[in-house]
C-alpha cells in the first residue's frame, strides 16, 4: 500500500460540501457530536484532516516532519471547493485510504471521517428515486 498527501482541492471540496449542504447537516448530528459547527470549526477541520494525512504518510514512509514529501498548506480556501455529491464521496474515500497507515485509523478524527463517509453515502442513496421506490419489506 502507498500513501500520499491529498490535494488541496480534495480537502477543500470535502469541507465546502459538508458545510454548505444544509439538507445533509440538518439530519446528521455528527458535526455537533464532534464540535464542528461554525465556519471557523470547518477551517480547523480542514487543517486537522491535512495533519492526519501527513501523520499517516510520515508513519508509512518514516519521513521527518520537515520532509518536502509531506508538506501541507498553511490554510485551505474551502470556499472555492464546490464538488458534486459523488466527487465529494470519492474524495472522502481517497482521503480515508491515504490516512490508513500506522496508528492513524485509531484516532478520533479518522473515526469521524469513517462515520462521515457512511452517512454521506446513505444521504446520496436515500435521494435516488429507484431507492425511494424500492419496497421496505
Amino acid at each position: 500500500m502507498s500513501a500520499f498527501i491529498v490535494s488541496e482541492k480534495c480537502i477543500s471540496g470535502i469541507i465546502y460540501n459538508l458545510f454548505w449542504n444544509h439538507d445533509f447537516k440538518r439530519y446528521h448530528h455528527i458535526f455537533e457530536d464532534y464540535g464542528y459547527i461554525t465556519a471557523e470549526d470547518f477551517d480547523r477541520l480542514a487543517m486537522e484532516l491535512f495533519r492526519m494525512n501527513r501523520e499517516a504518510v510520515k508513519q508509512r514512509y518514516e519521513e521527518p516532519d520537515d520532509s518536502d514529501y509531506i508538506k501541507i498548506p498553511k490554510s485551505v480556501n474551502w470556499n472555492e471547493g464546490k464538488l458534486d455529491q459523488y466527487q465529494t464521496l470519492k474524495s472522502m474515500h481517497c482521503l480515508r485510504y491515504q490516512c490508513s497507515e500506522g496508528d492513524v485509523p485509531e484516532t478520533k478524527l479518522y473515526k469521524f471521517l469513517d462515520e462521515l463517509i457512511d452517512q454521506w453515502a446513505d444521504f446520496i442513496i436515500d435521494r435516488i428515486p429507484e431507492y425511494q421506490k424500492a419496497r421496505w419489506d
